[in-house]
Order: structure tokens, then C-alpha cells, then sequence
């Protein structure tokens, strides 16, 4: 399995602060459409793809994962 380093830092480097992760739903959708799957994102901003399984008795597996990273306001500027 191939690991795309230069994928990886997008991610990191992607302006995601919570609410505000639109920028790596994109990269990550680019990704996922050229391998022929249809990503989705709904009115909550949750990003989805579901792959057809060939055994309808199968289980339903689920991956999540957050797209935001932490976020910090500047509220006030002290002189000490």
C-alpha cells in the first residue's frame, strides 16, 4: 500500500476549525471520486460514501472521523 505523503500534508495544513472544515471535505471528496465512489456531504456538513456490498447478510461497517481540528479566539490583549 502506497502512502501518499504530500495527501497528508494538505490535510494538516487545510483551514478546518470547527464548522468551518470545508476545505478538507474537498480534498478528501477529489480523492474518493477518482476511485469511482460518490461522496456526499448533507446539511450538517458530514461527509458520506457507501460501497455496495455483494453478501446482503454482511454487517454494516461505519468509519468516522472529525475534519476539524481545534479552534482558538482571541478574546483580549494585555500589556503583562
Amino acid at each position: 500500500m502506497r502512502c501518499d505523503l504530500s495527501f497528508l500534508k494538505k490535510l494538516s495544513e487545510a483551514f478546518a476549525p470547527p464548522s468551518m472544515e470545508n476545505e478538507v471535505r474537498t480534498l478528501i471528496a477529489d480523492k474518493l471520486t477518482p476511485a469511482g465512489l460518490a461522496p456526499s456531504v448533507d446539511r450538517a456538513g458530514n461527509l458520506t460514501v457507501t460501497l455496495a456490498g455483494t453478501d446482503p447478510k454482511a454487517p454494516h461497517v461505519a468509519f468516522a472521523a472529525h475534519t476539524d481540528e481545534p479552534g482558538l479566539m482571541l478574546t483580549e490583549i494585555e500589556e503583562e
